[in-house]
């Protein structure tokens, strides 16, 4: 079963949580929960995002850094009803990088909004006027994997609330710890881009994670926390190309 996939934009708290809202009363009658709380949002235009965190009174800044966090959603303003328990949100989002630093808003830049996101510089490497699809073996291969590990992570168990455990092997929970007295807590980079990686830690054992369970295994080894390091140290590179300037200033 796959979660509900939502392209058309976010605006506001309340826009978000009606996507993923628990059952309430609308006069008489009960409107009745959307019981999937897994949502994948597309912004292929983030600068949307951003101009709507900027307007006053707006509370999806806040309402995304509770969704990061894993708390429930609940009503900004008395008049609203809806409430969202338990979300699980994954923002996808596109934007140049002229345009993130723009307009972001100085306070996003250092109360924990901005860092919540991991940022990655692309950009295309050869220009291809006809570029050719990928074969069709090749798709299915990969779809193949893709049902593997949904099966492994037994992803249709999610009306059940199941948690599937993973831990780090003893190997890994050394080189983590070295990497979180280390590279993880340098704070050499300056207090504005200091703020912007922050939350490195965490992302990194979500991304290592990741890696262990596409590889069809609940124990995090010491390659999967090199992998998920490798990702965290180009989002950091990255982070310091695109707000460097900005850090400067």
């Amino acid at each position: 079963h796959a979660p509900q996939i939502h392209s058309g934009g976010l605006s506001s708290r309340e826009g978000m949580v009606f996507l993923i809202h628990d059952a309430y009363m609308d006069g008489k009658e009960e409107i009745p929960a959307v019981l999937d709380k897994r949502l994948l949002v597309i912004e292929s235009e983030f600068v949307n995002v951003l101009s709507q965190a900027k307007r006053d009174g707006n509370t999806l800044s806040a309402a995304l850094r509770d969704c990061w966090d894993g708390v429930s959603l609940k009503p900004a303003v008395k008049t609203t009803r809806m409430c969202a328990t338990s979300p699980h949100i994954n923002l996808l989002c596109a934007i140049t990088n002229a345009e993130l630093v723009s307009s972001m808003a100085s306070r996003d830049l250092t109360n924990g909004f901005a860092n919540r996101f991991l940022f990655y510089w692309a950009e295309r490497s050869r220009l291809l006027p006809f570029p050719k699809a990928t074969p069709t073996a090749e798709v299915d291969r990969l779809a193949g994997k893709v049902i593997d590990v949904l099966r492994f992570c037994e992803a249709e168990r999610w009306a059940e609330n199941d948690n599937l455990r993973v831990e780090l092997s003893q190997e890994a929970v050394k080189r983590w710890a070295d990497l979180y007295k280390g590279e993880l807590n340098d704070r050499s980079h300056g207090e504005r881009i200091n703020a912007l990686i922050e939350r490195r830690a965490p992302m990194l054992l979500r991304l290592a994670m990741l890696f262990a369970l596409t590889d069809c295994t609940t124990t995090v080894g010491v390659h999967h926390i090199d992998a998920a390091l490798a990702w965290i140290r180009y989002s950091t590179e990255s982070v310091k190309f695109i707000f460097g300037s900005a850090a400067d200033e």
